[in-house]
């Protein structure tokens, strides 16, 4: 008896602390300047971090006006849960909250936790609402995911419009809502006449008006719209409306020497503020390098307050992939090593943790030592270029294939084999392998053991532990969602319905002509689909979306892109699918399981050699369910 009376307390403790909520704050209402004591029960159900080591809360604050920034607080632990304190600061109208243990993180299952700044009389300030619903709505909360729930961004944007009744951003997004999901003349009326009310109440207010142009249009008053642009752009020409007008004709200009005479011209007549004068440099010489006006993109450059390191690797990349102005390109990518090693940057962006910081600071400095060492090597400074090389390697832990094949080439040219074996080894065990580095690999491979017997065993054995440990990161990333249904155009002029290839396990691969890494990933998505096409089993899309010519244009841009490269595998052309599949960047591919579920979702590409055997291993694994 006594035994089963102390089970049954056993049960009935441990049922109460999973009962326990994972996340909790207080006061529940946190105000500026007020203390706020946060938690986190690892014991409750539900919770990712189990049994964490350096537990911290990671709190991305929202600001109306500012970019985001994000705050971390180490949390001890109390009793079977962790707890640490932070003070709300002036700024931020809303807090989304997440859990981090080195890499390991608890999101709420993509669905961060948010702390809501309140006023004095008890009610989320200013912004907080209309925040979150922008989260809602969009399915991101800044860089993090979000629940995506269009029924609560509604809720949110009626509240914030009914405390802040002036406040435009809100105001039209839920117009905006309202018109997508009750289209009709009952909505566009209520809608033009609640539109027509509150214009009255800010017409005065430049910005304001600004923001509701584009309600005007949407309700069919697109003439109304033009002449308040007029009325505005004549009492104001160096007003909100007219530059928005004038970046706007920039943006639209698809060629680049013309978009960059237009740049230049809204430059020069607009020049930026303090505020502005960071993202507009960098806006100015990236314009200039794709127009070819080298010398401006220098002479802007020069005269940066704060010089960026990614602006002079992309000038110099351009022109030492050509082995084209070798020695100031070389002293370009110098000058990008040199400002990429400035640690005091490592503070920028404030909306990313420390340690992404510091991950993003090695990759920037890597790529850079790249494009450094490539032109060394293509100057003739082999030895250098090695040092340069192999840092790169090291704070890139072997993560990019094409690096990882120059530096074994550079290895071969020193005659170093026996370290250009050792860093083959590790690529290909790693699956950060392309076709370069194979055949700079084989070759340190002879040299070493004068033949290239045993190179294939050697390289079977690696592929092995990649395969292993690749199959169980696969199968701990998969997911069951249901496939959005979709009927496409094909590039021959036929139609595919997702629903009618069920019993197929099916890729859809998005990208666009303009994409460099969907560019770089095409040949590899090649051999794949000339390796399958036989396989009445397998089905591989390339769904083509988001791209920068007019509709009209796109299937000639696109013919033309895959007739020059003599790609065979499908393409369809995207008509919104991109947007119900919630793809944030491209090259995304989703592959499909036989019973019409999303089972793996993969973003970007790292590498031909780990893409191939990477969708090797999901057709193994989903042909077999």
């Amino acid at each position: 008896m006594a035994i089963r009376v102390l089970l049954c307390a056993l049960l009935i403790f441990t049922t109460s602390l999973e009962a326990q909520e994972i996340f909790d704050f207080k006061p529940e209402k946190p105000a500026v300047g007020n203390t706020i004591t946060i938690s986190y029960n690892p014991k409750a159900k539900g919770a990712a971090l189990r049994d964490p080591k350096e537990l911290t809360v990671q709190l991305l604050g929202v600001f109306k006006m500012q970019e985001p920034q994000m705050y971390e607080v180490s949390l001890a632990k109390r009793g079977t849960s962790y707890a640490g304190s932070f003070v709300i600061p002036d700024g931020p109208v809303l807090f989304y909250v997440q859990f981090a243990d080195g890499d390991k993180f608890d999101n709420n299952g993509d669905q961060p936790w948010d702390i809501l700044v309140q006023s004095k009389s008890g009610d989320p300030v200013e912004g907080a609402l209309f925040a979150r619903a922008q989260a809602y709505q969009y399915g991101r909360a800044l860089m993090w995911k979000h629940e995506k729930n269009p029924d609560k961004a509604v809720a949110d944007l009626t509240r914030e419009v009914a405390l802040y009744a002036d406040a435009v951003g809100p105001r039209t997004m839920l117009w905006s809502l309202e018109l997508q999901r009750s289209p009709g003349e009952v909505t566009t009326t209520r809608v033009k006449a609640e539109l027509d009310e509150f214009y009255g109440r800010i017409k005065e207010n430049e910005k304001d008006v600004a923001n509701l142009l584009r309600m005007f249009e949407s309700t069919g008053q697109t003439d109304r719209a033009n002449s308040i642009r007029t009325e505005w752009k004549t009492k104001s020409p160096n007003g909100t409306i007219a530059q928005n007008e004038r970046w706007m004709e920039v943006n639209r200009e698809r060629d680049r020497v013309k978009r960059f005479a237009l740049f230049e011209r809204a430059d020069a007549d607009f020049p930026p503020t303090d505020e502005q004068r960071a993202g507009r440099d960098n806006a100015y010489v990236n314009s200039a390098i794709q127009a070819n006006e080298i010398d401006k993109a220098v002479a802007r450059l020069k005269s940066m307050p704060s010089p960026n390191a990614d602006l002079y690797n992309s000038l110099a990349w351009q022109f030492i992939e050509k082995g084209e102005r070798l020695p100031e390109s070389i002293e370009w990518a110098r000058t990008g090593v040199a400002l990429a090693r400035d640690k005091s940057t490592i503070d920028k962006p404030k909306y990313m943790s420390r340690r992404d910081r510091e991950s993003m600071w090695s990759n920037r400095l890597g790529m850079v030592l790249d494009t450094y060492a490539f032109g060394l090597e293509k100057n003739g400074d082999v030895q250098s270029a090695v040092k340069a090389y192999e840092e790169a390697y090291t704070l890139m832990k072997g993560r990019d294939a094409d690096i990882n094949g120059r530096y074994v080439a550079s290895l071969n040219a020193t005659k170093q084999y026996q370290t250009a074996v050792k860093v083959g080894t590790e690529c290909v065990t790693s699956g950060r392998s392309n076709d370069d580095l194979m055949n700079h690999y084989k070759a340190a491979y002879v040299a070493l053991n004068g033949s290239d017997k045993g190179f294939e065993d050697e390289v079977k054995r690696s592929k092995d532990v990649a395969a292993k440990e690749a199959r169980e990161k696969l199968q701990a990333s998969m997911i069951n969602k249901p496939a959005v249904d979709f009927t496409l155009k094909t590039l021959d002029g036929n139609t595919v319905t997702l629903s009618k290839l069920r019993g197929k396990v099916v890729v859809l691969d998005f990208w666009a002509t303009w994409c460099g890494p969907c560019i770089s990933s095409f040949p590899y998505l090649q051999k794949v689909y000339d390796k399958y096409k036989v396989d009445p089993n397998i089905v591989i899309l390339a769904v083509n979306t988001w791209e920068r010519v007019k509709e009209e244009e796109r299937e000639g841009v696109v013919r033309k892109f895959i007739q020059d490269n003599k790609y065979t595998f499908p393409v369809v052309f995207d008509k919104d699918v991109v947007s119900r599949y919630e793809v944030e960047g491209i090259p995304t591919k989703f592959i499909i399981d036989k019973s019409g579920r999303v089972r793996f979702k993969d973003v970007g590409f790292l590498g031909g050699e780990e893409m191939m055997a990477k969708m090797d291993l999901q057709f193994e694994m989903l042909l077999k369910e």
